[in-house]
């Protein structure tokens, strides 16, 4: 795998290039931050949602992973961070820690399901 980042100004873009041949494993890619704040916003097909960032009751933890479509927004009121994407729809936040879903390699239905160049 190869990760680069170039920043300029307010923004970070970040660029993975991966040959993946594992099956039933799942690559994601974290982004600690120096803030945390009680809730994410994702966005959704019809607008945003809103999902605790703890795993307090077991309903809060079956939310582990939110299918969101091109954006998650972290936030505390003073700092904030968001991740933008083109292609990936699968994020989660954690305390102070915004995850992204990269690649993941199921064997149902489709056996071969993200083997390859990414």
């Amino acid at each position: 795998a190869v990760v680069s980042t170039q920043s300029t100004g307010k923004y970070l873009s970040f660029v993975s290039k991966v040959t993946w041949k594992a099956r039933h494993k799942f690559l994601k890619v974290e982004f600690p931050l120096s803030f945390s704040s009680d809730q994410a916003q994702y966005e959704i097909q019809s607008g945003l949602i809103s999902r605790p960032t703890h795993s307090n009751t077991s309903w809060d933890s079956a939310k582990f992973e939110v299918s969101g479509h091109k954006w998650v927004y972290l936030g505390d009121g003073g700092h904030g961070m968001g991740l933008v994407n083109a292609s990936k729809y699968g994020f989660s936040a954690q305390h102070n820690t915004l995850t992204m879903s990269l690649l993941r390699s199921p064997t149902a239905p489709d056996g071969t399901a993200d083997i390859g160049e990414h």
